[in-house]
């Protein structure tokens, strides 16, 4: 604690911390091996911020929990302790429920969505809350898999997947994509070439005109006008493919691990 903070009120907060301890159910040992929770008071002028951790016997931080206090006086900061013991045993009962979800396909380095949150990439484990959970695996050039599971607090959930190509989200926009490209060219090409002479059987005039001249430049213009619409139908096809693939991932935010 601070040491601005006099005896007296150190021990009202002390007092408080037992109050929601025992609140919280978090029973108060003598024996070592049961672990000890530790208190941090942080101030910054009027505003304390309240931590919480649970240290187990080897001194290792097992689970914790931060409540911040604006403005605060000794007994609203005294509430915030008894907040913060009450956010420490939602934490490890959180823990005590937790599963283990394990994902191996092949090939691997495919990306894993749990409940819409990206987890990573295979091969995963990752912890999981108890209950229903939606697992989506994505790699690109392969069909996507969608898994439905129930996890069981302590349980280990796991799933090995043999992917699949998927040869026509990437085969379908280039396709268009090229042969857009090559109608553009095709059409510009017939429109250059418009109003030339036709040398094969000229029949020139006295003047050495040929009698005939190429008039290419409606067929140029509608082979452009196609290409350009393959071209930007390719485009939009790739980058809608993508966003609705990428539209599913979120920050994943792992449940921290330890045990009572």
């Amino acid at each position: 604690m601070p040491e601005t903070i006099p005896a007296a009120d150190r021990e009202r907060l002390e007092a408080a911390l037992q109050d929601g301890l025992a609140q919280a159910g978090l029973a108060v040992s003598s024996d070592a091996d049961a672990g000890a929770v530790r208190m941090r008071v942080e101030r910054a002028e009027a505003d304390y911020v309240v931590t919480l951790e649970l240290v187990d016997a080897q001194g290792d931080v097992s689970a914790d929990s931060r409540v911040e206090c604006e403005l605060c006086g000794v007994a609203e900061l005294s509430e915030t302790i008894i907040a913060a013991a009450s956010r420490l045993r939602q934490r490890l009962d959180l823990q005590e429920n937790a599963a283990t979800l394990s994902v191996v396909t092949r090939p691997a380095q495919a990306t894993v969505l749990v409940d819409g949150q990206e987890a990573g990439q295979t091969p995963l484990e990752t912890p999981v809350v108890a209950g229903e959970h939606e697992v989506v695996v994505e790699k690109d050039g392969y069909r996507p898999i969608v898994t439905s599971f129930e996890a069981t607090g302590g349980a280990r959930s796991s799933f090995d997947y043999g992917l699949r190509r998927e040869l026509y989200r990437t085969a379908i926009p280039w396709t268009l994509i090229g042969t857009g490209a090559l109608s553009v060219a095709g059409g510009a090409t017939l429109i250059a070439v418009h109003g030339n002479p036709i040398r094969s059987g000229c029949n020139a005039d006295a003047t050495g005109d040929c009698e005939f001249i190429r008039r290419t430049r409606p067929g140029g213009a509608a082979a452009v006008a196609v290409g350009a619409g393959l071209l930007v139908s390719g485009v939009i096809l790739a980058i809608v493919w993508r966003e609705r693939r990428g539209s599913r991932r979120t920050a994943w935010s792992r449940t921290q691990g330890g045990r009572l």
